[in-house]
């Protein structure tokens, strides 16, 4: 009898844990879609909009890039550095894995991809300049952008091969 109470009294220890855990996911998995969902508004809103199609004109190729934002006029250089923001507070939720990389990549991933290398040169620019001004951690200016760039590329590049795995030498013979 002793040993049915106790063996009852794991089984319902073991459901009420894993119903804890399952209560936990949904809460986590609900707050993460609703960030995901207003971020994901923005980043289609005007202003975004606006600069994402600013990095990849003609205009933007002819800045020197060698004083960073300061060599733009100021309403594109809030363009820019707006844009440059945005993907730096995405990337500090998925290091912080308040939102999962997934659902980024897949929505966001082809936007960051392209604007990384268009902005890096400011962001070196940038970085060089808080050195010379002798700000605390210079180098980080934009370092969760970079890591969102890494991780969506890398993420990518999983997927790419999940989804199309590379021939073998015996698919000739047998078929894919």
């Amino acid at each position: 009898m002793v040993i049915a109470a106790f063996v009852v009294s794991l089984v319902a220890l073991s459901v009420s844990a894993l119903m804890g855990i399952r209560n936990l996911r949904m809460s986590q998995l609900s707050t993460s879609t609703k960030v995901l969902v207003d971020l994901f508004t923005e980043h289609r809103g005007k202003r975004l909009a606006d600069a994402r199609e600013f990095i990849h004109s003609e205009e933007f190729k002819s800045y020197d890039y060698k004083s960073g934002l300061k060599g733009m006029p100021e309403e594109k250089m809030l363009l820019v550095r707006d844009l440059a923001w945005f993907y730096d507070n995405l990337g500090v939720l998925v290091a912080y894995r308040v939102v999962d990389i997934r659902p980024v990549a897949g929505y966001l991933g082809g936007s960051v991809l392209d604007a990384w290398p268009r902005l890096l040169p400011i962001v070196k620019a940038e970085r060089r300049g808080r050195v010379k001004a002798g700000c605390s951690d210079p180098g980080i200016w934009q370092n969760y952008f970079e890591y969102l760039y890494e991780r969506i590329h890398e993420s990518r590049t999983l997927d790419a091969a999940r989804i199309h795995p590379q021939r073998r030498w015996y698919h000739v013979i047998l078929g894919p």
